[in-house]
């Protein structure tokens, strides 16, 4: 019964820090924001103000939406939104945009020349 109840532990805090693992941290996700960037030719997007590499935050970006209740914006912990259609976007998507995590969920990014 007692190596049952380590074994459980065991399962327990293993899975545990899977799932912590999966939660984006504030570099990856200005990572992921950066590789999409880059990625689509940012330098000549038509709109593209308050990308700048000193921010700390993505809250200014133009086209990135995350604000919570309170319209304040989430700093770095959620992502909503990529609203960039129409935007001179030109280029493959990255392969870490999934970093910016599982609360994206609007990607307008249409009249623009991506690839998959």
């Amino acid at each position: 019964r007692q190596s049952f109840s380590a074994l459980l532990i065991v399962f327990l805090t293993f899975f545990s820090n899977a799932a912590d693992s999966q939660v984006p941290t504030a570099p990856s996700i200005m990572k992921a924001l950066w590789d999409f960037y880059d990625s689509t030719n940012g330098a000549f997007w038509i709109n593209k103000s308050g990308w700048d590499r000193s921010a700390t935050s993505a809250c200014g970006f133009y086209g990135i939406v995350g604000w919570d209740s309170t319209n304040k914006c989430r700093d770095f912990g959620v992502i909503d939104t990529i609203y960039l259609p129409s935007n001179g976007l030109e280029g493959k998507l990255p392969d870490n945009l999934g970093d910016l995590g599982r609360n994206l969920s609007t990607f307008l990014v249409d009249s623009n020349k991506l690839r998959g």
